[in-house]
């Protein structure tokens, strides 16, 4: 029980700093810092989100259902779309997010694929952020 209200907390913390990260400009220098953490938190969120439809798609791809792994491809896509325009905001480079995106993929992938447990608790993240 206390672990699923952790887990409760910490997506509706998430989904709070994704709204925040897109959010108009800072009034303060304080507020200024507490927006670039909001967009770096969403952007890994969003690069961990492509990562996990892309397991998606090919899970349902493999299991036969084209239409199930079509629509976790565009998913994917719009993860994909949302990390670089967090990243942008973030003024990073092109080059900074293609090795962000690497990074992540490396990180990311293994574990998906060696815990369904860690694998679910991905997939309700990213719904929560509306990103799966």
């Amino acid at each position: 029980m206390l672990a699923a209200f952790t887990t409760a907390r910490r997506r509706g913390w998430i989904v709070a700093t994704m709204a925040a990260a897109v959010s108009g400009a800072p009034a303060s220098a304080q507020e200024s810092e507490a927006v670039q953490q909001a967009r770096s938190t969403a952007y890994a969120a969003a690069m961990k989100c492509f990562v996990v439809d892309t397991r998606l798609s090919a899970l349902r791809l493999r299991a036969g259902d084209r239409a199930k792994s079509a629509y976790y491809d565009e998913k994917s896509r719009q993860s994909f779309d949302t990390a670089v325009k967090l990243g942008q905001r973030l003024n990073r480079s092109k080059d900074e997010i293609e090795r962000d995106f690497n990074v992540v993929q490396v990180r990311e992938l293994p574990e998906l694929l060696r815990s369904e447990a860690y694998l679910r608790d991905a997939i309700a993240t990213c719904k929560a952020l509306g990103l799966t």
